[in-house]
């Protein structure tokens, strides 16, 4: 099988996996009226559509590295919207956090268009939309976005995948970053 089929059917395993993510998401947002998961269910649909349309990478990173995102990235399904612990936060605050990091998160994965990936991998440096100001914008969003959801719903399993989740955007961020660096590194 050639680089050219493997990148496509890996980017068809992505938009299943992606779109069976998003039903997953509207099926806790119908079971527990959370807009989170609508939210998230959105923003899955939009990855699924950008792994049908993504361009080859020039640059990745080790399987391993691929396969270990790939997992990592699945940490906010155990999220719980356990409504008999109090909020941390007013909902207001707590909502606008959520809403600010989704759209964050959103805008960047936007702004990737066919450049969208889960494991790490250069396929062209984009410097518009939030990349103009953030290293990392979707990570951010995500942080910002499921703190808001720990303040809404504050207890141990969701402190804990918050501290998983942080540490995957941390690590897959620095993989990221050395892909990047190698990449510019080759181009000169």
């Amino acid at each position: 099988m050639t680089q050219g089929h493997k990148e496509k059917l890996f980017g068809i395993l992505g938009g299943v996996l992606f779109a069976s993510l998003a039903l997953k998401d509207f099926g806790k947002f119908r079971e527990s009226t959370d807009p989170y998961f609508f939210l998230i269910g959105l923003r899955a649909l939009l990855v699924t559509g950008l792994y049908f349309t993504r361009t080859p990478a020039k640059l990745r990173a080790r399987h391993w590295q691929t396969a270990s995102s790939l997992l990592l990235s699945s940490a906010p399904l155990f999220y719980t919207s356990d409504i008999n612990v109090p909020p941390l936060l007013p909902l207001a605050w707590a909502w606008s956090l959520l809403v600010a990091g989704n759209l964050l998160a959103t805008w960047g994965i936007a702004s990737l268009g066919s450049s969208f990936g889960i494991g790490p991998a250069f396929r062209k440096l984009v410097s518009h939309g939030p990349y103009r100001y953030l290293k990392h914008p979707i990570y951010t969003g995500y942080v910002i976005c499921e703190l808001g959801f720990l303040f809404m719903y504050p207890n141990e399993r969701n402190a804990f995948v918050f501290a998983v989740a942080v540490l995957s955007y941390f690590i897959r961020a620095k993989l990221e970053n050395r892909i990047i660096q190698v990449a510019a590194d080759q181009l000169k």
